[in-house]
């Protein structure tokens, strides 16, 4: 697997869980998501100098770029944690349906996104 980081006014990063779509520019689809993302998620301002967190959601997407099912967080944490989880999974349900290239969709139908909060200096 292979991790983009997507510069947000915080950082994001997208892998791939199938990539199966090798004539498609990955960077197409990493674009298209910071994209739309961007426009949703801002990082708590609590969470700003929570330096090393980092948090890990698996998103299934259908076709037409709506959610598939509930994003799940797949690591864990406490505290401030638990405060960027919930604003990333509110994000990506306020985001949706995701505008992603329709050529690409064995890219990004399942792919894990990585919210980190700290300030990129």
């Amino acid at each position: 697997m292979r991790c983009r980081t997507l510069g947000l006014a915080a950082s994001l990063a997208l892998v791939p869980l199938s990539v199966a779509a090798e004539a498609v520019n990955p960077n197409s689809v990493v674009i298209a998501f910071r994209t739309q993302i961007a426009q949703c998620w801002a990082p708590p301002a609590q969470a700003a100098n929570a330096r090393g967190l980092v948090v890990v959601v698996r998103v299934k997407l259908k076709r037409d770029g709506s959610l598939a099912g509930e994003p799940v967080v797949v690591n864990s944490g406490t505290g401030m944690f638990n405060v960027v989880a919930k604003s990333a999974l509110a994000a990506l349900r306020r985001c949706q349906p995701f505008k992603l290239p329709a050529a690409a969709y064995e890219v990004w139908k399942e792919v894990e996104l990585s919210f980190v909060p700290e300030k990129i200096q």
